[in-house]
């Protein structure tokens, strides 16, 4: 909704202002090694190893930002889809649902609403009768998340979903 967008172009905002803020500092910082103090001043390094040291802490500390902020970013939308997917599983539409929780997952990353996206991706599948998917889904939240407090829970919902199509020996595993 419009509240998104407002929240998206704020969040580019502090970030821009977050870089302009790096770069103001790196100036500041690299003022001393443009000058003509003594190399001593240096800790032993010339000005232009100085200045390269100085260039680069800069470089990696605004990769770090930015990714730190795709993360984050990437995280908010996660919790966004999945929040859409569980107000649409409560509405009924399950198959609209469980696009809404593989968005969530796809976004998550190792966030670890991964793994609430991924058993309701699958739950929803069922629920909405799309039984191939919902198979692919349990195997896939059982693979990834084999120590979940719903991973007894995905078993049994798979095994009889295996069942259902007359995968007997694989069920009872």
């Amino acid at each position: 909704g419009p509240g998104d967008r407002w929240n998206k172009q704020e969040s580019e905002l502090a970030l821009d202002k977050e870089i302009q803020n790096h770069i103001q500092d790196l100036n500041q910082k690299m003022k001393p090694t443009l000058s003509t103090q003594p190399l001593e001043k240096h800790g032993g390094e010339g000005r232009k190893a100085a200045q390269k040291r100085l260039v680069k802490e800069s470089i990696r500390g605004l990769k770090n930002k930015i990714d730190m902020t795709e993360q984050d970013l990437s995280a908010s939308l996660a919790e966004e889809a999945f929040s859409r997917g569980w107000n649409t599983y409560r509405n009924g539409s399950t198959f609209a649902a469980a696009k809404e929780f593989d968005d969530a997952v796809k976004l998550a990353g190792s966030d670890p609403i991964a793994e609430d996206a991924s058993f309701w991706a699958a739950v929803s599948y069922a629920r909405a009768g799309q039984r191939a998917k919902s198979i692919n889904r349990f195997r896939y939240f059982l693979t990834h998340f084999p120590r979940s407090p719903r991973a007894g829970e995905a078993s049994v919902m798979l095994g009889w979903k295996l069942f259902e199509i007359g995968q007997l020996k694989t069920a009872e595993i």
